[in-house]
C-alpha cells in the first residue's frame, strides 16, 4: 500500500512542479502587459524574483545561459530534420523495391473502394515485405494494400480494414504523424517526448478504429488480428499498418473490453519537469541584469530585496 501512495505523491509533486512552471512562465512573460494591474503585476514580478533567487548562484555565468535553450533548439531542429529525411528516404526505397499496381475491378478490395471517390488512390503491393495495409503521403496520401492480405480476409473484414485506412487518408493522418514525430525529435532531450508522441500516434489509430468499427467492430477486430499474423515489418514514414500498432490492445477494445488507462512514467515525468524548469530559468536569467560582486548573492536576501521592490513584505 505504501508504494502506490508514494507513486501518487510523486506524480502529484511532478504535476505541481509542471503547473508551477507553466504559471510562472506565463506570469513572467505577461509581466509587461500586467503592469497596468498592480495586484497581477506584483504576482508576476514575485514569480520572476523567486526564479532569479533560486538560480542566483548561476548569475556569474548568466551571459552564457542563453546558449542552453538556443543550443537545444538548434540541435533538436537538426535531429528532427535528419530523422524525417531519413524516414522519407527509407519509404522511397521500400516502395521502389515493392512492385505496385493500380486497383483492378477483379481485386477483392475493389467493392470496398468503389464509390468512395478514392479508388484511384489505392495501390496493390505484390510480393511486399509488409503485408499490412498502410497509408502514406504527406500532401496526397495513398492507401497501399498487399495482394496477399486482400486474399486472406473475407469481404466484411476487407470492408472494415479499408474503412480504417480511409479514415487515415481523409484526415491526412500521415501528415499529422509526421508533425508528431518531428516534435518528438525536436524535443528529444525531454524524457517525456517519446511517451507523449507514442500516445498521440496511438490516438490516431484509435480514432480510425472508432470510425471504422462503429458499424462492424467484430469484423475490424478480426481484420486487425489476421493482419498482425501476416505482417512482417513496419513501413517507414507511414501510418502504422493495421496489424502493427498494438493489435491485441485494439482488438480487445473493439470487442468492448475495458482497458486500463495509460499512465506516464513517473521518473520521466519528474525529470522532464526538472529539465523544463532549468531551461526556462536559464532563459530568464540570461535576460536579467543581476548585480553581483564576484560571490553568489544570498538567496534569502535577494528574495527579501525583490519582494520589497514589488511591495510584498517590509
Amino acid at each position: 500500500m505504501k508504494r502506490p501512495r508514494m507513486d501518487r505523491a510523486l506524480r502529484l509533486l511532478a504535476g505541481a512542479l509542471l503547473g508551477a512552471l507553466a504559471f510562472a512562465s506565463a506570469a513572467a512573460a505577461a509581466l509587461p502587459a500586467l503592469r497596468a494591474i498592480p495586484a497581477a503585476a506584483r504576482v508576476a514580478e514575485f514569480c520572476r524574483a523567486a526564479v532569479l533567487a533560486g538560480f542566483a548562484p548561476l548569475a556569474p555565468v548568466r551571459e552564457h545561459l542563453a546558449l542552453i535553450p538556443i543550443g537545444l533548439l538548434a540541435l533538436g531542429s537538426a535531429v528532427a530534420v535528419w530523422d524525417r529525411a531519413r524516414q522519407q528516404l527509407r519509404l522511397r526505397r521500400f516502395l521502389r523495391s515493392s512492385p505496385s499496381r493500380a486497383l483492378k475491378a477483379d481485386d477483392p478490395i475493389y467493392p470496398a473502394a468503389a464509390g468512395t471517390g478514392v479508388a484511384h488512390r489505392v495501390l496493390i503491393l505484390e510480393g511486399a515485405a509488409a503485408a499490412g495495409p498502410f497509408t502514406t503521403g504527406l500532401l496526397r496520401p495513398r492507401i497501399y494494400f498487399a495482394d496477399e492480405l486482400q486474399r486472406a480476409l473475407d469481404p466484411l473484414e476487407l470492408e472494415a480494414a479499408f474503412q480504417h485506412e480511409l479514415v487515415h487518408l481523409r484526415r491526412r493522418d500521415p501528415l499529422r504523424l509526421a508533425v508528431i514525430r518531428f516534435g518528438e525529435r525536436l524535443l528529444f532531450w525531454l524524457p517525456l517526448a517519446r511517451p507523449l508522441a507514442d500516445a498521440a500516434a496511438d490516438a490516431l489509430e484509435l480514432r480510425a478504429d472508432d470510425v471504422a468499427g462503429s458499424r462492424a467492430p467484430l469484423e475490424l477486430a478480426s481484420a486487425i488480428v489476421k493482419t498482425a499474423r501476416l505482417a512482417r515489418a513496419p513501413v517507414p514514414a507511414a501510418v502504422p499498418a493495421l496489424g502493427h500498432a498494438r493489435a491485441a490492445h485494439r482488438a480487445r477494445r473493439l470487442l468492448g473490453e475495458p482497458l486500463p488507462r495509460p499512465r506516464l512514467p513517473l521518473a520521466k515525468l519528474t525529470l522532464t519537469a526538472l529539465l523544463l524548469s532549468m531551461v526556462w530559468a536559464s532563459a530568464l536569467l540570461a535576460g536579467e541584469r543581476v548585480r553581483h560582486d564576484g560571490k553568489p548573492p544570498c538567496n534569502i536576501c535577494l528574495i527579501r530585496q525583490l519582494a520589497q521592490q514589488i511591495g510584498i513584505g517590509s
